[in-house]
């Protein structure tokens, strides 16, 4: 269950990363680069809560289907994905300097 507990803290963090990481690229002028996840966010006004909506039901699904470890390992990719989005945000800010 510790491992699960683990598993989980580490997936919101990366989801929650993802999401802020997101947010501060878009107000950056850059675009989201995942063309489902556009359309989705052209879609919807609230497309933060979409898109952690989306990150929880595959990760309660794995965990359901009791693959624990492909939670993690979704946790990885999102702070992956979350990581560069800062790089492209930080880049972006030292152009305009």
């Amino acid at each position: 269950m510790t491992d699960l507990i683990f598993i989980w803290a580490a997936f919101w963090l990366a989801q929650l990363a993802d999401v802020s990481t997101t947010r501060a690229a878009l107000l950056d002028g850059h675009v989201e680069a995942n063309p489902i996840m556009a359309r989705l966010m052209g879609h919807a006004g609230h497309w933060f809560l979409i898109k952690l909506l989306i990150g929880v039901v595959a990760g309660a699904f794995l965990t359901w289907l009791g693959q624990g470890q492909w939670v993690l390992a979704l946790a990885i990719f999102t702070g992956g994905i979350a990581a560069n989005n800062w790089r492209i945000v930080r880049k972006g800010r030292r152009a305009r300097r």
